[in-house]
């Protein structure tokens, strides 16, 4: 009984370690893949899943004078001709892991597995709540790019997923490179950062790991022709991003129901308060939405 009981001990006490070092290797290796992203060129074609409805994409990222350029192309499976839809998948939207990050979310190696041809590491990344969703990727062990990403719901149900069917790397880049310009097929210009600009509103609170980030505000026309400012604020938890928008109608929409739309991982969710109408979307939980809806206010 002795025996059973120091050989139980000693599982106890080792257990842990291991863990330790599955989580230190992970967070260690999805750094590199940041890392990598920001010094490789490739060109390659993948499958992006959302809804069990698959899309082949063609990727390139080149990299000129420090400034990396993502362009990304939807192509007709058929026809193999570029198709009017756009893409809101970018392999650059990945930060690195940062302790905030490791607080609301856990990070494991799996398995090892082959995505176009290529050795690579998964990784999952497991929230410690339900605010966010499981988030598990394929990392190639030669390059450190990622080659597979999927996103699993709160009932376990993968709705948004990617991987790599043919990959090359063309170059590496050994400088210094600026953020990433994404370019896609029918892209719209985007907002003007608003530097100067003291936003109008802010939070009581957020979710548990959640941060305001950025702030950036554009003009929008009404029907009036009269321009009116529309503020953009993105909260992020590092792994998983909200956009809201906040634009001023006039209260013309007082009354209007709320709605909520979802496609894929991604959700919306669209509320009236007063003379303004604020729409959340992100790749949270519904819930997680709501959560960071209750907690904006407005500064007066």
């Amino acid at each position: 009984m002795r025996t059973i009981k120091l050989v139980f001990l000693l599982v106890v006490l080792v257990l842990p370690v291991s863990g330790f070092a599955s989580s230190a290797e992970a967070v260690e290796l999805l750094n590199k893949m940041n890392d990598a992203q920001q010094q490789l060129e490739y060109t390659g074609r993948l499958v992006f899943i959302k809804d069990g409805e698959p899309s082949i994409l063609s990727i390139e990222q080149k990299i000129e004078n420090g400034i990396r350029k993502e362009t990304i192309v939807p192509l007709d499976e058929k026809e193999g001709y570029a198709s009017e839809e756009t893409s809101a998948l970018s392999l650059n939207s990945f930060a690195p892991i940062t302790s905030a990050m490791q607080d609301v979310y856990s990070f494991d190696l799996g398995e090892k597995d082959q995505v176009a041809g290529r050795p690579c590491q998964i990784i999952i990344a497991r929230p410690k709540d339900r605010k966010r969703y499981l988030q598990k990727y394929c990392v190639d062990l030669e390059k450190n790019i990622l080659l597979e990403y999927s996103l699993t719901n709160l009932e376990r149900k993968p709705v948004e997923r990617f991987m790599f069917t043919d990959f090359k790397v063309t170059n590496q880049y050994t400088g210094n490179t600026a953020p990433v310009s994404v370019s896609l097929a029918g892209e719209k210009p985007a907002p003007k950062e608003g530097e100067n600009y003291h936003s109008k509103w802010g939070f009581n609170s957020l979710p548990v790991g959640f941060r305001r980030v950025k702030l950036s505000v554009k003009e929008t026309m009404q029907s009036e022709n009269k321009p009116q400012e529309e503020e953009h604020l993105i909260v992020t938890d590092g792994l998983s991003s909200v956009s809201i928008f906040i634009a001023k109608d006039g209260g013309k929409k007082i009354g209007s129901k709320n709605f909520v739309m979802n496609s894929g991982a991604l959700n919306i969710l669209t509320r009236f308060q007063g003379e303004y109408t604020i729409t959340l979307v992100g790749e949270v939980p519904r819930g997680t939405l709501q959560d960071i809806y209750m907690g904006l206010r407005p500064l007066h």
